[in-house]
């Protein structure tokens, strides 16, 4: 019997109050097989004790933890690695705010001999499908134009070709990682999940999907304040000027001339924006 390994990325976040942990457990405890789970830590100060997760028998239980918030690209290549050395035969890659449905092992155990499996994803906020779609890019203005697949007319397989899926719940492999294929790490946040898609169709026409009920919380959905939004729309930027460079040949210099730009425009509208609504919610 093979392994499943499980990869959950926590930050500043006990586990035990993660949805996706939490989920992962239950289906554990309701649909049993051999799993080790990969807890990575990538919080100031750790989060937990080994010895927390003594009394947890329903899997193996390896928690992770450097002390420094490290790129997500580098979190899965380093932790697939370990788990294909530690005999795991498929890697499932996780976030902290995420439902795993209870048929979601099942389903990818009915898959003969898959490379890359994706899961139906639906926002947990407005319950529309995220994941898997199209998306053909226009990268100067780091636009993309969205198809969405027409899921009830799926069986099996889709084309791979233009095709993106969110990191969470995306399962790859062993067969999958000895063909070479990587995360790349010139990226640490946002594009990590998209270029290893691009990669990946690069070499293989299609991918297996999955139909299930995996719930994710998408980023930016949700309200957020002026010092998080600066950190993500640098994470933004990063991946577009990836782009430009890797995909227009662009100059490295021109390109960030370019997009800070763009970044002092937007971040001055967004900050001005904030502190209007304040001052009319003060009146």
């Amino acid at each position: 019997m093979h392994i499943h390994a499980y990869l959950i990325v926590i930050y500043n976040e006990s586990v035990f109050e993660s949805s996706t942990f939490k989920s992962l457990l239950t289906l554990l405890q309701e649909r049993p097989h051999a799993a080790a789970v990969y807890l990575w830590d990538n919080s100031p100060t750790p989060q937990h004790q080994v010895s927390e997760f003594d009394l947890i028998r329903t899997c193996e239980i390896k928690y992770l933890y450097y002390g420094v918030n490290e790129k997500l690209s580098t979190v899965y290549n380093r932790v697939i690695e370990l788990a294909l050395v530690d005999n795991c035969e498929f890697i499932s890659i996780l976030d902290q705010d995420s439902v795993v449905p209870l048929d979601f092992k099942d389903k990818i155990d009915a898959i003969e001999n898959p490379k890359l499996v994706v899961p139906t994803v639906y926002s947990s906020s407005s319950g529309l499908i995220i994941s898997p779609r199209y998306q053909k890019y226009n990268y100067l203005t780091n636009s993309c134009v969205i198809r969405y697949v027409d899921i009830s007319k799926v069986e099996g397989s889709l084309a791979s070709n233009e095709f993106f899926a969110v990191g969470s719940g995306m399962t790859i492999s062993r067969t999958l990682w000895d063909t070479g294929i990587r995360f790349n790490e010139s990226l640490s946040f946002y594009g990590v999940d998209t270029e290893f898609c691009n990669d990946y169709a690069k070499k293989f026409n299609s991918f297996n999907i999955i139909k299930c009920n995996f719930q994710h919380d998408a980023s930016g959905e949700n309200d957020e304040d002026f010092a998080k939004l600066k950190w993500r729309l640098s994470k933004y930027f990063e991946h577009w000027n990836f782009s430009l460079v890797e995909k227009l040949g662009w100059n490295i210099f021109l390109a960030k001339i370019y997009i800070m730009i763009f970044k002092t425009v937007l971040l001055t509208k967004s900050y001005v924006k904030k502190n209007l609504v304040n001052k009319f919610i003060k009146l």
